[in-house]
């Protein structure tokens, strides 16, 4: 145990998972082969990030990331099943949106499944897109009620 805990794996490995799909996924179907419901469910939970961000001064859009330095074939599967784009940047990968088609396969796809915090998390940001979208200043006294929450800071 304590030499697997020792040994680093290379910045280009590859799981023995994706050899189903030949190591390379180019669609939701290989996607799916190799990452099931559950197990994206647990990884969201885990690295996801659901948030509200300023696109400018007076307007606030939804906004999801995952984000990871090694697994860009994870990424990449990952974005496929959820329908958005994934990118390669100088120290990380990451799959992320702020594309309202792109929120909404996301909504349906986690809506009722995710457990504790992360699902608190999904249903505020769910429900305040349904409900809100567009409205500045109650997606901003959302977006800050959020922060207080998660900061576990009360007045």
């Amino acid at each position: 145990m304590s030499n697997l805990i020792k040994k680093f794996p290379s910045s280009d490995y590859i799981s023995p998972a994706w050899e189903k799909v030949n190591n390379q996924v180019s669609n939701t179907t290989e996607a799916n082969m190799v990452i099931s419901k559950a197990w994206l469910i647990g990884f969201t939970e885990a690295e996801g990030s659901f948030y509200l961000v300023n696109k400018s001064n007076n307007r606030i859009v939804h906004g999801f990331e995952i984000t990871q330095k090694l697994d860009l074939i994870v990424l990449s599967a990952i974005g496929y099943i959820l329908g958005i784009k994934t990118y390669s940047k100088n120290t990380y990968n990451t799959v992320v949106t702020t594309n309202s088609r792109s929120i909404e396969n996301i909504i349906n796809y986690y809506n009722n499944t995710m457990k504790g915090m992360k699902s608190f998390e999904f249903r505020v940001w769910a429900r305040s897109y349904v409900k809100h979208k567009g409205n500045f200043i109650k997606l901003n006294e959302i977006r800050n009620k959020i922060r207080i929450k998660k900061l576990g800071t009360f007045y």
